[in-house]
């Protein structure tokens, strides 16, 4: 089994941890979180924070929740890791982008972070990040960061170093691991390799759109609007956002910029309108070792024979589970068509 420590305010261990039900949950586009189930006896008011050895991430103990059956008592710890302490602050007064998406998304970050105690904020840069151009006011800060990274496929992490006790936030992009590059190792998760077990999988379009009208700020007939077109000159399927709460302030936007950040705006809504198509499996360490070969993030080939379906998709969560000293780990591959969107960014 892995070690699990219980940290106290201060994030010095308050207790060794001894559980055999341990869940998690690692996500790529979200706050990941956990639960681990401890003996009612073993539990302390102290307990704040998990730490698991070998992981990047820190647990936030949120919810302790006592439970009773006909083997004993029970507290359940409950909670999010350290990216869902970015939500503790908002985006206020209105913040302005307009430069490559790791750069703004940094400023952003050391624009809000506040008091929030030990964080440190990188400055590792994506060499492929693009550019960006969004005004945000109100948001709760974790989710604007992940709403402006997923559609380039980059995600937020804060990483936990159990020596220094320090938070070191950092943007990144998981590794291509597909065969249609050469810079890192192949992975291959297919039922005809054997390392894929309870497949499931999900194709809608029952709500795809590819063609928005954006309207933002002003009264008919001086409302302004763009357009957003991600058909590649196919059949259109459209729809229309509205996004009057994107303010225009001339004095502080140019209507240029103000036209571009709408268009970034339903670039972020669109993604509520694409194909969905998850593949979801637990995986066994056939050939490939986890944490090693692959990691969350990480774009895989993904071969389901009786489909006939093969696909390069990128692994959005991982599901842990340790228990009864048996360790199962289950993938979720997301297969978001992003050249569409990254065509409209660089055709603006």
């Amino acid at each position: 089994m892995i070690d699990i420590y219980a940290l106290d305010a201060n994030y010095d261990i308050c207790a060794i941890i001894s559980s055999n039900n341990v869940q998690w949950n690692r996500k790529y586009y979200e706050c990941g979180d956990f639960s681990i189930q401890i003996s009612a006896g073993d539990y302390s008011s102290d307990m704040k924070y998990i730490y698991i050895n070998g992981r990047k991430e820190l647990g936030m103990i949120q919810k302790p929740l006592y439970t009773q059956d006909i083997n004993g008592d029970y507290i359940q710890l409950i909670g999010f890791f350290l990216e869902n302490e970015l939500n503790d602050k908002i985006v206020y007064p209105t913040f302005y982008a307009k430069g490559k998406t790791d750069v703004e998304i940094y400023r952003l970050i050391n624009t809000y972070k506040e008091d929030i105690p030990n964080l440190e904020v990188s400055d590792s840069m994506i060499p492929d990040a693009q550019n960006i151009e969004f005004q945000e006011t109100y948001g709760n800060l974790a989710d604007v960061c992940y709403e402006k990274l997923e559609t380039q496929e980059l995600s937020q992490r804060v990483v936990y170093d159990f020596v220094t006790k320090k938070k070191m936030y950092e943007i990144y992009r998981g590794k291509d691991r597909t065969q249609s590059q050469n810079e890192n190792n192949f992975v291959v998760f297919s039922t005809e390799f054997g390392n894929v077990n309870s497949a499931t999988v999900e194709e809608d379009s029952s709500n795809y759109k590819n063609w928005a009208l954006i309207g933002g700020s002003g009264e008919e007939p001086n409302r302004i609007f763009v357009e957003l077109d991600l058909s590649n000159g196919g059949y259109k399927k459209k729809i229309f956002i509205d996004a009057k709460s994107e303010s225009y302030d001339s004095k502080k936007q140019t209507l240029s910029e103000y036209k571009a950040a709408l268009k970034q705006y339903g670039i972020e809504k669109m993604l509520d309108y694409q194909v969905i198509q998850n593949v979801d499996f637990k995986s066994t360490e056939s050939g490939y070792e986890y944490l090693v070969d692959y990691d969350l993030g990480d774009k895989c080939d993904v071969v389901i024979e009786p489909l006939q379906l093969s696909l390069e998709a990128r692994i959005i969560a991982i599901y842990e589970v340790f228990k009864d000293n048996n360790h199962t780990i289950e993938l979720e591959f997301g297969n978001k068509r992003l050249s569409s969107y990254q065509k409209a960014r660089l055709d603006r």
